[in-house]
Parts: structure tokens; C-alpha cells; sequence
């Protein structure tokens, strides 16, 4: 079975809604997509769960917390100086990394993941804990 994970970092609303888009063109297909999107801004997860089950489509949001990415024209590559601030937040002391949330979406697109759906995964290190 499997999952369409949508990430919520950095993306224009407008994103999880083409994903819904398409999966409902590709009626009798269970494509595997990873989108920017609604999940925890507009509740994708659990509606889209709910909507997709029947395909045997999993739904997922994961929602990453402060990731060192070429988003945001490289942010902590140019403004080294709140690296320190945000990771201090952080349980584990630093910002995430891109494999931190790839490794992720990657058990939740596997077998690994085959019992997850609805859900929204906040893969952000502790932060403020």
C-alpha cells in the first residue's frame, strides 16, 4: 500500500491541493508521491486518509522543523549567526539536516510504514521542549 506524505515546509497552500488533484485523476492507480503541502495547516492527513483508504492510499503530513535546506535562498548558509539560537531550542542541539526528514518519508513510502495513515509527523528534533 502506498502513502502520499505531504511536507509542510516553506510551500504556498495551494500545493497539497494539485497532489489531491492528481490522485483522483489516476483513478485505480496507487501512485507513491512526496508534495509540499497542507498537512498541518489544513488538515490534509486525516481527510486524505480517510478519502484514499479505499484506493489503499496512505496519507501522511510530515512537518519539519528547522532543516537546513536550499529553501529559503540557504537561510543558515546566510545568517550563520541564528544557527545557535534555533538549535539551542532543539533537544538534540542543532538543526535538522535533509536526511533527518528524507529518512522519514522513506520508512513512510516503505514497507515500514504500511500501518501508518492519518497522521502528522512532526520531525523537528524537540524543538521547545
Amino acid at each position: 500500500m502506498p502513502t502520499v506524505p505531504i511536507t509542510t515546509d516553506n510551500a504556498p497552500p495551494s500545493c497539497g491541493e494539485g497532489v489531491w488533484r492528481a490522485l483522483r485523476r489516476d483513478r485505480g492507480r496507487s501512485p507513491r508521491r512526496v508534495a509540499d503541502g497542507e498537512g498541518r495547516h489544513g488538515g490534509a492527513a486525516g481527510p486524505g486518509a480517510k478519502e484514499f483508504s479505499a484506493r489503499g492510499i496512505r496519507v501522511n503530513a510530515v512537518s519539519p522543523g528547522a532543516t537546513r535546506t536550499r529553501l529559503a535562498d540557504d537561510a543558515f548558509t546566510r545568517f550563520p549567526e541564528v544557527v545557535p539560537a534555533i538549535a539551542a531550542r532543539t533537544a538534540f542541539g542543532r538543526v535538522g539536516e535533509p536526511g533527518d526528514v528524507g529518512s522519514l518519508i522513506a520508512a513512510l513510502v516503505g514497507d515500514d510504514g504500511r500501518w501508518i495513515t492519518a497522521q502528522d509527523i512532526e520531525v523537528s528534533g524537540g524543538y521547545r521542549l
